[in-house]
């Protein structure tokens, strides 16, 4: 339609080419019978009626069609093209192909369905949104259920974790439209956060999580199958305070089984059991020999009962070999044996608190095997322990928060261990107003002694209450425990048998003595303190600053050793004893070996660094007292001396000194009297030498050669002289008398 048809190039500004240009788009916008113009260069362009016939043509290519056929049941229904949709319920279908259209839909869905295909599936859009949607989903060679269900979280389950009291009732009316859902509910009264996380256990997942929440429970969850908890650290607080009653916690426990007999009694180092039959045991099973005799293993408790907890290596007929070997005797005719197949347990970054009104822990094992702790931290315990794990075996314990600010009314502790044996404490912090670590027991089946236990890097604290009690503990039902490298505020318990300590920080306890290590239910062995540091502000008096009191029911020969310790006694008094060993009528030799004690800061000279004796026997029953590399103030005893010690064979350290004296006209010429520093428990073997004061050979005064001699010893002095063989020293004359004294007995 250009009517001018100039040829002007592009640009031009000639009002023909403006009059040609106006035309051109008014017939390109407006034209409704052409579907193509020609601009003013005279090329064909499509006009918008032809762009719109394009796209049309285009959809129709597609089977775009702009609506869809509504299926009324009953009502016969006729699809002309492939391209139709129809909508039943909110679904929508097409014809399944090949088909031959139109197609008559009769209104029989029954029949109909056959022929049609879902395109838009309503229904399995709603069940991808219930519960079982993800087991329909499926993730590399399982479902999307599956790989969901390795763990089950216990928000998933329901738990609301806001920290407020919700009953079941408020979500049903009924208690059987709550145990449709959570089976082992009991009342309406049932915590939602309890059922929830019950639920979540009871699913069989091996990892049980809870998400960051304060999950109110009124009553304990139990589980008894292998598991693995985990939380969010601090803020997945699970809070028992409402529970009550026994099981008010969150309980894993595993299975004791008693089986049969054996034959031939234990003895110390063995490796294998001798069953009087083939025994119901499979490697890797926990066999328990148990002495059910009350005060079996120590006179002192009932529950103090002999027994030793190993793993099964191999099974062989009627013998079973044993990892490790036996610590004791048993004798057959006086033991049961278990077999104990243990849960295997683990928790981490997670925070319990505990019943409010019921003594137990909030989180409890009972008879594991391999239970791991980790990043653990308790809160409001008011009563009895922060965390127990009881008749385990294979526990780890690592860093753990767990203060307990009860009263002190009765037994309150921050972590307790009953009963377990090969078990490790690393780092954390627990503090409580009796035992902040508690090493005892319960009395139950198989309740044997703690044994081959270390409490490494701990800070553990307790209070200044009437009764103040060492913060460390061990019962007298321990068996071969460690402390390593810890920090006690106040004090630590050494009982049982062959128990350490080393390399940690000891402050005293808040009596007037201060003791700081003590210990009187006491089985023997040997007791290692070693490269410690002693701090008390006590005197030292009545029970000194180490106090162990052995009793009658000693079951071992006793031997302490104190190696390379330091004491800081700023409040020391001429009655402060360093190291007290106390029987009480001890059955067993006691005996000390001290090789290294150094007190710093003490003010005056004190008693002794070693008071040794015993409360009602006429003497100590003790092989030997030894007292070597000591430090303090001047005029404090090596050992005490007391009748009850006297006989005792003894070796105490070796003391030196050098005096110069100068001739008189006479036979024998003395030096003054030189003070030992640290008295002997009896007269010391000595020794005098002599030399010129300069130190060189002195084998002739004048013309005499002098003999050196002891002329006068003491406890706690010696005075050294030269005597002439014959004749007198000339007046005049000098020399140096070296002398030196100890304790050699043994």
């Amino acid at each position: 339609m250009t009517t001018y048809a100039t040829g002007n190039p592009l640009g031009s500004k000639d009002p023909r080419d403006l009059y040609d240009n106006a035309e051109n788009f008014d017939a390109a916008m407006n034209d409704r019978v052409n579907t193509t113009w020609n601009d003013r260069f005279g090329v064909s362009r499509p006009t918008m009626k032809g762009y719109e016939e394009q796209f049309n043509d285009w959809l129709d290519a597609q089977g775009f069609e702009p609506g869809f056929l509504v299926y009324v049941d009953g009502s016969p229904l006729t699809v002309d093209r492939p391209t139709q949709l129809i909508q039943r319920d909110g679904n929508l279908y097409s014809v399944k192909r090949p088909a031959s259209f139109p197609v008559n839909l009769t209104g029989n869905w029954a029949t109909d369905q056959n022929l049609l295909v879902a395109q838009v599936d309503r229904t399995l859009q709603d069940t991808l949104a219930t519960s079982a949607g993800a087991g329909m989903i499926g993730y590399r060679e399982r479902t999307v259920a599956d790989r969901l269900n390795d763990t089950a979280n216990v928000k998933d389950y329901g738990a609301i974790a806001d920290g407020a009291y919700h009953p079941l009732s408020e979500r049903f009316a009924t208690l059987a439209e709550a145990q449709a859902v959570y089976p082992h509910a009991t009342a309406l009264t049932d915590s939602i956060d309890w059922a929830a996380y019950q639920a979540a256990i009871n699913s069989g997942a091996p990892h049980v999580h809870a998400p960051g929440g304060h999950y109110v429970m009124n009553r304990g969850t139990l589980a008894e199958r292998d598991i693995r908890y985990t939380g969010d650290g601090y803020a997945t607080r699970v809070d028992f305070s409402m529970a009550d009653g026994p099981g008010s916690c969150m309980l894993t426990q595993g299975e004791l089984v008693q089986i049969g007999d054996l034959s031939v009694s234990v003895v110390k180092g063995a490796r294998t059991l001798t069953f009087a039959a083939a025994p119901d045991l499979a490697p890797g099973d926990v066999v328990i020999v148990y002495n059910p005799a009350n005060g079996s293993w120590l006179a002192d408790r009932d529950p103090y009962r002999a027994g030793e907890m190993w793993k099964v290596h191999s099974v062989s007929g009627s013998t079973v070999t044993i990892y490790g070997n036996s610590s004791s005797v048993y004798l057959f005719s006086e033991v049961d044996v278990y077999r104990m197949r243990g849960v295997r347990v683990s928790v981490d970054q997670m925070h319990f608190s505990p019943s409010d009104t019921y003594s137990i822990a909030p989180f409890k094992v009972v008879f594991g095997d391999g239970v791991k702790v980790s990043n653990y931290y308790a809160s409001d315990v008011t009563l009895y322990t922060g965390l127990e794990v009881e008749r385990c075996f294979d526990v780890s314990i690592n860093a753990v928060s767990s203060p307990n600010r009860s009263p002190a009314v009765n037994d309150e502790y921050g972590i307790t261990i009953s009963n377990c044996h090969n078990f490790s404490v690393y780092g954390g912090y627990a503090a409580a107003t009796r035992h902040a670590v508690a090493l005892g027991g319960m009395d139950a089946v198989c309740c044997v002694p703690n044994r081959n236990g270390l409490i490494y890097g701990m800070h553990i604290e307790g209070i200044d209450i009437d009764s103040d009690i060492g913060a460390g503990d061990m019962h007298g039902n321990a068996d071969k425990i460690t402390y390593d490298n810890c920090e006690f505020r106040n004090g630590v318990i050494l009982q049982g048998r062959d128990a350490t300590v080393r390399n940690s920080t000891i402050y005293g306890v808040s009596s007037v003595s201060g003791e700081a290590l003590y210990g009187t239910k006491v089985y023997g062995g040997t007791y290692t303190i070693e490269n410690n540091r002693f701090i008390s502000y006590g005197n030292g008096a009545s029970f000194g600053i180490i106090h162990i009191s052995p009793g009658t029911s000693q079951r071992e020969a006793l031997l302490i050793i104190a190696r390379n310790n330091t004491f800081e006694l700023p409040n020391a008094t001429g009655s402060t004893k360093v190291l007290f060993l106390r029987g009480r009528n001890s059955p067993l030799p006691c005996s000390v070996n001290i090789d290294g004690m150094h007190v710093h800061m003490a003010p005056v000279a004190m008693q002794c660094f070693l008071f040794a004796d015993d409360q009602v026997a006429a003497t100590l029953n003790s092989n030997y007292l030894i007292i070597d590399g000591v430090y303090g103030p001047s005029g404090t005893y090596l050992l005490y001396p007391t009748s009850k010690n006297a006989a005792i064979p003894t070796r105490q350290m070796h003391q030196s000194g050098a005096v110069n004296v100068t001739t008189t006209a006479s036979a024998t010429v003395a030096a003054p009297a030189q003070t030992i520093r640290y008295p002997y428990s009896k007269i010391p073997n000595v020794s005098v030498q002599v030399s010129s004061q300069s130190g060189g050979d002195q084998s002739a005064i004048g013309s005499i050669t002098p003999v050196a001699i002891a002329y006068n010893v003491q406890p706690n002095s010696i005075r050294p002289a030269i005597m002439a063989p014959s004749g007198s020293f000339a007046a005049g004359g000098s020399a140096r008398l070296h002398w030196s004294a100890s304790l050699d007995d043994i």
